[in-house]
Parts: C-alpha cells; sequence; structure tokens
C-alpha cells in the first residue's frame, strides 16, 4: 500500500497497472466453472471494490463478455485476469486478488457446488453453495 492509502496491482508482466482509491470489500475463493474455465485454476479469490475507486494506470485490459452481462478484462500481453464486472451492477468491480501487491485474506468459499472435487475445504471459513446472497452454507465442503 502506498502512503496515500491507495492498494496497487498489476498483471504478471506489468503492462497493466491500477489502483484503488478506497476499502477493499468482500473477499472470496470463487469454485464456479466459469472463474476455473476463465483462469485455468481450481478457484480464484476476488476482493469487491467500489468501481469508482479502480483506476488503471498503465496500459489497457482486454474485456470481454463471458456470458451475458458478464464482462471479463485480462492482460493481452500475458493473460493475466484482472477484473470481473456485471453490467447490472455497474458500481463494483471484482479485482483478482493476487494482482494487488498485498492481497488481503479470503473470508470466504463461494459456488462450492461447483468446485472440483478433489479440492479440499479444511481451513474452517464459511463455504457457499452459490454465493453469498443465499445464505446456504455447505457444511460438506471440506468432505
Amino acid at each position: 500500500m502506498s502512503p496515500t492509502g491507495e492498494k496497487t496491482g498489476c498483471c504478471w508482466c506489468g503492462a497493466i497497472a491500477y489502483v484503488i482509491n478506497g476499502p477493499l470489500g468482500d473477499t472470496a475463493l470463487c469454485h464456479c466453472s466459469s472463474c476455473r474455465l476463465a483462469t485455468g485454476a481450481p478457484a480464484v479469490a476476488w476482493t469487491t471494490v467500489d468501481a469508482a475507486a479502480l483506476k488503471t494506470v498503465a496500459g489497457v485490459p482486454t474485456e470481454r463478455e463471458t456470458s451475458p452481462g458478464v464482462m471479463r478484462s485480462h492482460c493481452a500481453r500475458c493473460g493475466t485476469h484482472l477484473f470481473y464486472r456485471r453490467t447490472a451492477e455497474p458500481t463494483t468491480v471484482d479485482v483478482t486478488t493476487v494482482t494487488l501487491d498485498h492481497p488481503p485474506p479470503i473470508s470466504a468459499h463461494i459456488w462450492v457446488r461447483q468446485k472440483v472435487a478433489w479440492l479440499a475445504l479444511d481451513d474452517g471459513l464459511p463455504a457457499f453453495e452459490t454465493d453469498r446472497s443465499d445464505g446456504d452454507t455447505d457444511s460438506t465442503a471440506g468432505d
């Protein structure tokens, strides 16, 4: 974090850099098949931020619609997945947590009903069948 309180981050090659001038919101490890396929990883950590607080300061991410109303941004040079936004929720953006220079810890698992079978969730964090709004935690997520 910079002396001004900005949170900074970038893609792997450094072609895309960004700052967040505001608090970080919810953090979660998403296990949905869309996130897994978009990144080639078994799960993706996200941090929600106010869209007005996020500014790209170097480069321009490539953005594409990956499902109706869902826009994902990545670096066209190195492929790092950076941002996720829903067109129906223009005031927030999800940032891939590990692209932040100082990534915060996750506080929950989401979309565990779609997680890969071999990934055990034994960290004691809440695990939601879909997203946090469903209120339905999966007590068998660690099985």
